[in-house]
């Protein structure tokens, strides 16, 4: 287990076990949670979706004989069930925001049940955004019920009732695989499930997951033969580029025979330094920009997930912004719930979606894109979701919802006005 990781929970069990120093202790629950949850959010960031379905333990014993988007599956429907219907008694996140179909997972179980090729294709299925925000919403609406905790709720235990309700939700598997799980948690107190699901599941899940996106890293993905030949291009010496991401020119010549890899967090420093992008390193091929005439109709959108920025480019690059490598946004045709209507009111089209426009739940932001600008408007909770845009040119309405992504509505010339 991490040291720091490791310590950390340590801590946070030995301060929650006594009333003088239990908020602080689940303040130290907090910090783990958020340095954890730091590790998924990198991995999600900067490796290709492809990736996430990848078994490079597979047949080994162990958390690291899954997938990436499994683990993350996992992790947070565990904590999803256990947070909601055991201590806080209400809606599972995964159904009171509607996740299920965003990530469009086959099961709502905890996916114990699943082994080997199973877990791959399960895999295959999931959008790895959608999942990753879910699990941001697992983990915040946990904490809201971490924090609002006293010390007398550690040793509440869970009954029969409990045990049925569980049952009932259909959330775990009946499966000998998986079966067991309602009895472990429902033999715990609440204490008890801060120390399991709320805490060590994650550390060793994620560790497994590092395990994984390490081996990807080395077997797939960044391989010593690409740094050497970038590093030549570039006319550095294993010295310099080693000097330029404050690594040892020892660990540069590991890369560069095999003996080692660098780690996800050196991805970044290690792209900057070779006059490339985290994409180009990643895929060992340079990437020319064929996108000469900035047509604003291919270019690509990113949201900052902490602060709402949205951010637009015309070819492919890396962007982030509040420390976070955001991935484009992959626009879907806009359904029933984000249907995108439009009229024409004499130079201009009036567009508005039926959506909720609340503060969990709403649109941030309306768009419209022709060939050679956009048009942006902000949206803001208990606002309206309409705006109107400059007919000229317009070629697609894009809509991005807080909780599902981007959604889109090409319009057809020969059509003025129209539903999705």
């Amino acid at each position: 287990m991490d040291k720091n990781w490791s310590e950390m929970n340590k801590e946070m069990q030995a301060l929650i076990a006594k009333k003088a120093t239990f908020r602080d202790g689940i303040e130290k629950l907090l910090a783990l949670r958020q340095s954890l949850f730091e590790q998924i959010t990198q991995i999600v960031t900067t490796f290709p979706e492809e990736a996430f379905s990848k078994m490079p333990f597979a047949g080994a014993e162990g958390y690291h004989s899954k997938t990436l988007a499994y683990s993350i599956w996992h992790i947070f429907r565990i904590e999803d069930i256990v947070a909601h219907e055991m201590i806080a008694k209400d809606q599972q996140v995964l159904f009171s925001q509607d996740f299920l179909a965003a990530i469009h997972s086959p099961i709502i179980t905890t996916g114990n049940e699943l082994a080997g090729d199973g877990i791959a294709e399960f895999s295959k299925q999931l959008n790895i955004q959608a999942l990753y925000r879910y699990a941001r919403e697992v983990m915040r609406s946990t904490d809201h019920i971490l924090t609002s905790l006293e010390y007398p709720d550690l040793k509440r235990k869970f009954g029969e009732d409990t045990i049925e309700k569980l049952r009932r939700t259909g959330c775990v598997s009946e499966t000998e695989s998986a079966c067991w799980l309602i009895d472990y948690w429902c033999g715990k107190d609440v204490q008890g499930l801060i120390r399991m699901p709320f805490s060590r599941h994650w550390i060793m899940h994620i560790e497994a997951m590092q395990r994984i996106k390490n081996r990807l890293c080395m077997d797939n993905y960044v391989t010593g033969a690409v740094i050497k030949s970038l590093r030549e291009t570039k006319g550095l010496t294993q010295e310099e580029l080693a000097e330029r991401i404050h690594v040892s020119a020892k660990a540069v010549s590991k890369w560069e025979t095999g003996k080692g890899f660098p780690d996800i967090s050196l991805l970044e420093p290690l792209a900057e330094a070779l006059g490339i992008s985290v994409i180009e390193l990643l895929s060992g091929c340079t990437i020319r920009n064929r996108n000469k005439a900035a047509n604003m109709l291919r270019s690509r959108l990113y949201v900052c997930p902490a602060c709402g920025n949205v951010i637009q480019t015309t070819g492919e690059t890396v962007v982030s912004c509040c420390g976070i490598t955001l991935p484009p946004q992959e626009a879907e045709k806009a359904d029933d719930e984000h249907a995108i209507r439009f009229e024409t009111v004499e130079d201009e089209y009036f567009v508005s979606v039926a959506h909720p426009m609340t503060k969990p739940h709403f649109l941030s932001f309306l768009m419209a894109v022709s060939d050679q600008g956009t048009q942006f408007v902000r949206l803001y909770p208990e606002g309206a979701a309409k705006a109107r845009f400059k007919v000229s040119g317009v070629k697609i309405l894009y809509a991005y919802c807080n909780r599902h992504g981007l959604f889109q509505h090409r319009i057809k010339r020969e059509k003025k006005e129209g539903l999705p």
